[in-house]
């Protein structure tokens, strides 16, 4: 059985949308330009929550000059 720290957590559309402050019109596009990855599972599709926290870390550290 493997480490529940291990496992990567998939968010919905919105959820990804209100973690980067933006409309969730803006992660399906950019899904379909292939700027963002997903999975579909069944009708749904969904973001790995850790892309969403590397994008929002990247972005803090490149406003603020940080490593």
């Amino acid at each position: 059985m493997s480490d529940s720290s291990t496992k990567t957590r998939l968010i919905s559309v919105n959820q990804a949308a209100d973690r980067l402050g933006v409309v969730p019109l803006t992660v399906y596009r950019a899904m379909k330009r292939g700027e963002l990855p997903w999975v579909k599972l069944g009708s749904r599709k969904l973001v790995p929550e850790a892309y969403i926290d590397q994008l929002i870390a990247s972005a803090t550290s490149a406003t603020t000059g940080e490593p």
